[in-house]
Order: C-alpha cells, then sequence, then structure tokens
C-alpha cells in the first residue's frame, strides 16, 4: 500500500503530465521522451490506422527495411487508438499501469529474496531513487542557492554528464519513462523470475499450483522478445541461474522451461529474426 501510495501517486502524476496537447503541436515533459515517443507513436499509428495485413510490411523508420522492432508495448496502445481511446490516454494510461504492477513485482521479488516486509520497501524505493553522483552536484547547488525551490526542484538536470555522453541521468529518466519497451519488458521479466523462485522456495506448494505458476512465468518470458529484448535475455541469464543452482528440482521446473522456450523462439522467429535489412 506504501509503494502504491507514495511512488504510485508520483508516476501517475509523472506519466499523466508527459504528453500535452497545445494548438500548435505535441509537447513532451522530457528530452528523452520527446526522442522515444515520437518513435512509439509512430509505430502505435500503424496498429492503429492500416489494415492489419500492412501491420508488419515495413520499418517506421528505415525505407524497405524490415519490422522487427518489439513491438508490444505499442501493439496494446494502438488496440486502444483503434477502438477510440484519445492517442495520450491510449500512451499513459497503460504507462501507469504497468508502474503500478511493477512496483508490486519488485516488492515480492525482494521479499523472496529478503524474507522482510521493511527491506523489501526500503529496497523498491532504492531501485527508483538511484541516480549515480547527481546528488552531489544537487547539494552544491543548494548550498550556493539555499532556497525552498532549490530544494524541491533542481536548478538542472543533475545526473547527467554530457562531457562523457552519459545522457540518462538515473534509470526513471533514463529507461522507465522515455523507453515504452523497458518499461513493459521489465515489468514482464521481474514477475517471471517472481514465479520461478516462489517455486523454488516454497517446497510446501502441490505440484499442481507450481505448473501453473511456471507455465504463467513461461508465457510471461515467452513474449519478451516481441517486447523488451535486453529483458528477454536478462530473463533467460537469471532464470538459468536459478536452474543451476537448482538443479535437484529440474523435474518440477520443465514446464517453464518447456512453456518460454517454445513460446520464445516462435515469437522471435517470426517476428524478431534477420534484424533490419533493405529489400
Amino acid at each position: 500500500g506504501l509503494l502504491i501510495l507514495t511512488l504510485g501517486s508520483y508516476f501517475s502524476i509523472v506519466f499523466w503530465k508527459i504528453l500535452s496537447f497545445k494548438p500548435d503541436g505535441i509537447y513532451a515533459g522530457h528530452v528523452n521522451v520527446w526522442s522515444d515517443w515520437s518513435l512509439h507513436i509512430s509505430i502505435a499509428n500503424i496498429f492503429a490506422f492500416k489494415s492489419p495485413q500492412f501491420w508488419f510490411a515495413y520499418h517506421p523508420l528505415y525505407a524497405g527495411g524490415q519490422f522487427t522492432y518489439p513491438f508490444l508495448t505499442n501493439l496494446v496502445s494502438g488496440m486502444l487508438m483503434r477502438m477510440g481511446m484519445p492517442l495520450k490516454e491510449a500512451f499513459v494510461l497503460p504507462s501507469i499501469l504497468l508502474t503500478l504492477i511493477l512496483l508490486v513485482g519488485l516488492y515480492f521479488l525482494f521479499y523472496l529474496l529478503v524474507n522482510s516486509k521493511k527491506l523489501s520497501i526500503l529496497a523498491v524505493f532504492i531501485f527508483f531513487l538511484s541516480a549515480g553522483l547527481g546528488f552531489i552536484d544537487y547539494l552544491k547547488d543548494l548550498l550556493n542557492n539555499p532556497s525552498f525551490e532549490s530544494f524541491i526542484y533542481s536548478l538542472k538536470e543533475i545526473g547527467r554528464y554530457d562531457m562523457y555522453q552519459w545522457y540518462a541521468s538515473n534509470m526513471v529518466v533514463g529507461l522507465m519513462v522515455p523507453q515504452r519497451s523497458f518499461l513493459m519488458g521489465v515489468t514482464l521479466g521481474v514477475w517471471a523470475i517472481v514465479g520461478v523462485l516462489y517455486v523454488v522456495l516454497r517446497d510446501n506448494l502441490a505440484d499442481s499450483i507450481k505448473i501453473k505458476i511456471l507455465i504463467f512465468s513461461g508465457i510471461l518470458a515467452g513474449i519478451l522478445p516481441i517486447a523488451h529484448a535486453h529483458s528477454f535475455i536478462a530473463v533467460a541469464l537469471i532464470t538459468g541461474m536459478i536452474f543451476v543452482l537448482n538443479l535437484d528440482k529440474w523435474r518440477i521446473l520443465w514446464p517453464y522451461v518447456l512453456v518460454a522456450g517454445l513460446l520464445s523462439s516462435t515469437l522471435y522467429l517470426t517476428f524478431i529474426w534477420g534484424g533490419i535489412e533493405n529489400d
């Protein structure tokens, strides 16, 4: 409840304000969103306004190129737009929902690892509030200009170092908000890992329940190739390591491997394989 009321409320407000429609055009709330969401809007428009037979006919950026970009999050927004939902709501509402689901998933993941509610909540806050050494610049600016405005709102974007070509600032600004595929991928990936860990760590579960959980986790992991490639790689490595450390339980873990393997292979070979190549 605390995570939803605090971080959940914060991200809901951020996402709702991230797009603004004005008479002279669309305004983005951050430069990273301005660059990333233009691509995502282009992809979502394909699903929203074109006939299904042309959905994967071409890449929205590269003339003659294959459409091999992980498209799932934009398919969701495109379908919402196709049903009549305005562009802003079609983009913002799924992002808010995924964020809330991610908050709960991270809490359960950390709880399975540390078995402490307080530490799990603290871990989620650390995950989202981590921003490198940018806080040093914030403190310097605050000391030079000790005011309430400087305290609640930094005079510049901290954590971004153009001289080193590090433009991401922190995880939220660099990945979670602008990169829509990342948000969906990490959400699906976290819950896939939660399911596998839960089965491994809870020996008192009935086999039928374990199988259902592992099949569900396998589905989440299996659709990652069309959601977010990096999350797919991370989940494959993490769950693979969990299996290596629990080889004695391979007889119960096979449903996850089978479902995730078949589904991910099918989706990858169908939609992602080959990369962007000119005809």
